[in-house]
């Protein structure tokens, strides 16, 4: 990325240094060579940690899904797929999101390139995505590899043991601890075909024998993205340390520092000149004539005046056009379209009549947006463990949590996504127009600034009982949160002097110069005119719950019998401001909200034979809507309520060398504010307020929600089937069902419809107020069109019919090829459903294709001096360069946009699969 040198990073990277080369030296005559006994007691001293010791291959023994205190995965009824440290090394995944997709029955979302926040999210079941969590505590950030021991994927909604959180499930980061007896010192270097490179280190050093160790990870991260100015970078540094203070007792602490930067990019691009004829163009200023060579009768719409467009008037800044400045161009004209995405390809399913005017992407990789347009997150969090053992009967752990992201973005609700065509002959100052008939986007500029700040504090306690016959463990937690966040969007604005009217700013880039920055607005020259940037949305939220939980777990039969049973009380209060309008006015109350959840959880496994068993879970949980616009009435999304089912065999062949569950899952979910719903339809609503006189309604931010079920089918199985090879594999057959989708547009839309009726009533017969009316009827049955496809018990779009992984790594041990490692996998995904294509007809759904990547890696081990060795491996993603489009929409449109021409469809956004990429490392460790 082209930017200059931040003095953060610089002292970043200088104290990464220092910290790294400090442990790396001190003290190392004091490492300590103990047995495994010993090298075990600290992980039985506290069952509050996990132990990743026992992990062998891909294949994890242990979680914390227990109720917050470890618990081997075969006696858990919750249902949780791990991905351990070698399985990350072996496919080189950087980040949760990336790692996620390896997860049984789980996706990364949709559209993350357009996302100031929410990068992070992953949908488990087909049932939405939830916010990830850091050792159990809340995370705003997308987890990175290289301070994390393994990422952990819960499925389906368990408060007790989980936490409160969505009806799918919940991620969970585990990170790197010190290690009071085994120095580490590894540092690698990985580069990859894009151009992308990344530097990391792992510092593990014991400073007081047996009573202290520091361990220090460090990343440099510059990121190229196969698309233009897809760039990103990254920089943390984390410490952590452990310090056993008496042989009872030990205190863990880490803290992070990141500073993140990425490019924000549309990932479709819109058609907005098919309808036009190819010939109809203006020629100067002048409202009334300036139209030459007017398309046939029926064929209007395909020209807007862009004073339609903003309140009477069209102010508009070009940066490549730097001497004409912000310049009214309200009596010009654009050209219009389908709204279909572009691509590289020439469509074959829109409109014959149209279908060769569709434009095409220039090449895949295009990007438009200005060079700017950069979201920047720095986010910071520390943490604190302090337990205490009496005998071994008696555990204690207390812990805090404190985490804080900034971001700052250019605001993603829109984007430069328009391809029209500039068909002004001439500019508005009558110069000849050196744009005449080339392509450009236009967009109004905005910002977004926010900011999440969570503190946390649990304390947990485990009383452990065993004799003959039982093993008992009964664990009591409690804690609060308390969390702290503001969205604010700003944008800029021309006020009149005169009559105070309010003009949106435009700017405008054209398509043969995309590499451009936006840079400084200029100044205003018009003496009428002042430039002010205005708040068009606030959001503020303070959060506060307070928890307090029982859960037991029961083992007889000689622990062929578990028995999981909890129940957990929430106090939790949500306190919000928002507000939205040109310009906002600063809310000065908050409304509150206050509930008491009670979640209960009731498990049981059974092994009927030595290595088989049966298990089934029943499950609740609530989650709290996060900050954001109110619901369409003004009011408040009311808290979020979980149930969930699992049932399902365990086993164990071959004397555990193959290992996994095969489950069937039946969870619902109510009054979730949904992520595809928020400000869905916001332009449409926009537009038809604009033109029923009633400005005061040009900004509509809100939440809409939806109740829905979701059941299926999963298989996961790891296996280590010898000692020379390692294998994953999971299966899903997710189906989904809504109960109640859209409550609150649904509502407003027909409470408004005799509002907007009635203005349509009133438009004249000019060419401007017919382009007017057929515009608002497009958008009237295009949100009315979507509220029909909302029928109960039709499928959730994204739903998909199968999905599968599978990945396998075998190492040569003896031999020629001794110290190689080979190792390929597939992810397999099945025919999605992107919507109906007839609304009259919602449970007639379009699906998208099947599809599969294929990865592969092979890694080799040179060993230099007293053994230590130097890992050398080359990773392969998209092996066959799949360059399959992935479409998870259906797009709708009339021809020329007349409500009276028939409804056709096509298939709407889409993501390219990202191109094969090659990824070399080398990790030497020392």
């Amino acid at each position: 990325m082209n930017t200059t040198t931040n003095p953060c990073r610089a002292r970043l990277c200088l104290l990464g240094a220092a910290l790294a080369g400090a442990v790396s030296l001190a003290l190392p005559a004091q490492s300590v060579k103990i047995s495994a006994g010993e090298a075990e007691e600290i992980v039985e001293m506290s069952p509050f940690e996990v132990s990743t010791s026992k992990d062998v291959g891909y294949m994890a023994a242990s979680s914390l899904t227990g109720g917050r205190t470890s618990m081997d995965l075969r006696d858990s009824p919750a249902v949780v797929s791990v991905l351990t440290r070698e399985f990350l090394d072996d496919i080189a995944a950087t980040t949760l999101a990336e790692a996620s997709q390896w997860a049984t029955n789980a996706m990364p979302m949709d559209g993350n390139a357009e996302a100031v926040q929410g990068e992070y999210q992953v949908r488990f079941r087909g049932m939405g995505a939830g916010f990830p969590t850091r050792n159990y505590f809340v995370w705003y950030v997308d987890s990175d590899d290289y301070n994390t021991e393994r990422f952990e994927f819960a499925r389906g909604p368990n408060g007790v043991l989980f936490g409160d959180g969505n009806v799918s499930g919940i991620a969970t980061t585990w990170t790197k601890r010190a290690n009071l007896y085994k120095p580490r010192h590894v540092a690698s270097l990985r580069m990859d075909s894009y151009g992308g490179w990344r530097m990391a280190f792992d510092a593990n050093q014991p400073l007081v024998s047996r009573k202290f160790a520091l361990r220090v990870n460090g990343l440099l991260n510059r990121a190229e993205g196969w698309r233009d100015f897809a760039e990103s970078d990254r920089d943390g540094l984390h410490l952590a340390g452990t310090w056993r203070v008496l042989p009872s007792m030990n205190f863990r602490f880490e803290g992070e520092y990141g500073d993140m930067e990425r490019y924000i990019y549309k990932q479709n691009f819109k058609d907005y000149a098919s309808y036009w004829n190819g010939y109809t163009t203006t020629n100067g200023n002048d409202a009334n004539t300036n139209i030459i060579d007017r398309p046939p009768p029926g064929q209007e719409h395909g020209l807007q005046r862009l004073s339609s467009m903003s309140n009477g008037s069209y102010f508009l800044w070009v940066p490549s056009m730097a001497g004409l400045n912000v310049t009214n161009w309200g009596n010009l004209c654009q050209t219009n379209g389908t709204g279909a995405p572009l691509m590289a390809e020439q469509r074959t399913d829109i409109a014959s009549e149209i279908s060769d005017r569709v434009p095409m992407l220039p090449y895949r990789e295009f990007n438009i947006q200005p060079l700017d347009s950069i979201v920047h997150n720095r986010y910071y969090t520390f943490s604190g463990y302090l337990d205490k053992h009496f005998g071994d009967w008696l555990f204690m752990e207390l812990s805090f949590n404190h985490s804080e992201r900034n971001n700052d973005a250019w605001d993603n609700s829109a984007l430069w996504e328009e391809y029209h065509i500039d068909i002004n002959r001439k500019l508005p100052n009558g110069d000849p127009n050196p744009k005449f008939g080339a392509p450009y986007t236009d967009q109004t500029r905005g910002t977004q600034d926010g900011k999440n700040l969570v503190d946390e504090v649990r304390f947990m306690a485990t009383s452990l009982f065993e004799s003959r016959r039982i093993r008992q463990r009964v664990t009591a937690i409690v804690g609060g949160r308390e969390e702290t966040s503001y969205e604010i969007h700003s944008r800029p604005r021309l006020i009149n002097k005169t009559n105070g009217a309010n003009y949106k700013l435009w700017e405008r880039y054209y398509w043969d110069e995309p590499a451009v920055a936006a840079g400084e607005i200029p100044e205003i020259t018009n003496p009428n005119l002042d430039l002010v940037w205005q708040r068009v949305n606030v959001a503020y939220n303070d959060r506060w719950v307070k928890s307090a939980q029982i859960l037991g777990t029961t083992q007889f039969l000689r622990e062929r019998v578990t028995l999981l049973y909890g129940i957990r009380y929430d106090d939790y209060e949500n306190r919000t401001a928002a507000a939205a309008a040109v310009p906002v006015v600063e809310p000065t109350g908050r409304d509150v909200q206050k509930v008491s959840p009670v979640s209960r959880s009731l498990g049981a496994v059974w092994y009927f034979l030595e290595n088989v068993g049966v298990f089934g879970n029943y499950s609740e949980s609530f989650n709290a809507p996060r900050n954001g616009p109110n619901l369409l009435d003004g009011s408040y999304p009311d808290i979020v309520r979980n149930e969930g089912m699992d049932l399902g065999l365990r086993f164990e062949f071959f004397n555990k060398k193959i290992t996994g569950s095969a489950s069937y899952y039946d969870n619902t979910q109510n009054k979730n504010p949904n992520d595809s719903y928020t400000n869905a339809y916001n332009t449409q609503l926009q537009y038809l307020w604009q033109h029923s006189g009633r400005p005061d309604q040009e900004t509509i931010l809100y939440r809409d929600t939806r109740d829905y079920k979701g059941t299926g089918y999963e298989i996961d199985i790891t296996a280590n089937p010898t000692k020379n090879l390692r294998v994953m594999f999971n299966l899903a057959l997710p189906e989904t069902e809504a109960v109640n989708l859209r409550p609150g547009l649904r509502k407003y839309f027909y409470e408004s419809l005799p509002t907007w009726q009635s203005a349509i009533g009133n438009l004249t017969d000019t060419p401007e107020d017919i382009s007017v009316k057929n515009q608002m009827l497009t958008y009237i049955e295009s949100i009315e069109n979507a509220l029909k496809a909302a029928a109960k018990g039709t499928v959730l779009p994204h739903t998909i019919k199968y999905s599968a992984n599978i990945y396998g790594t075998y190492s040569f041990t003896s031999g020629p090829l001794r110290s190689l490692e080979i190792g390929f996998g597939a992810n397999i995904r099945g025919k999605r459903n992107i919507g109906v294509a007839d609304p009259d007809h919602p449970f007639d759904y379009s699906y998208a294709k099947a599809y599969q990547t294929y990865s592969a890696h092979a890694s080799y081990r040179l060993r230099f001096g007293n053994k230590r060795p130097l890992r050398l491996q080359v990773n392969v993603s998209n092996l066959f360069d799949n360059d399959d489009k992935i479409v998870y929409g259906v797009f709708a449109y009339r021809m020329y946009g007349l409500a009276a021409n028939p409804r056709l469809t096509a298939s709407g956004d889409y993501n390219y699969l990202d191109p094969r990429k090659i990824t070399f490392s080398a990790v030497y460790q020392f």
